[in-house]
């Protein structure tokens, strides 16, 4: 069973190219990064208590994908200018 997932992952990998692939996964984490920002924004405005420990539990969400961000941003700019 493990072969056939490995196999299954190759092929999903290398079906496609490089540049399509890499740019869903900047999409996918660019849309992930804004849908928790929004929710971290709806929490902060609510009174409960429990959720000032759902902020901390965001923040630790956040800031892998805010960095990824960064770099995605970084990395296009850097490949737009170096194929000029």
């Amino acid at each position: 069973m493990t072969s056939t997932v490995d196999e299954v992952t190759r092929l999903a990998v290398t079906s496609t190219s490089y540049g399509r692939f890499s740019t869903t996964v900047g999409v996918t984490a660019i849309l992930l990064l804004g849908v928790l920002l929004i929710e971290k924004e709806f929490l902060r405005t609510s009174t409960r208590s429990w959720s000032r420990k759902s902020l901390q539990a965001l923040d630790i969400a956040i800031l892998p994908l805010l960095l990824s961000f960064f770099v995605i941003m970084v990395m296009r700019f850097v490949i737009d200018i170096l194929h000029r």
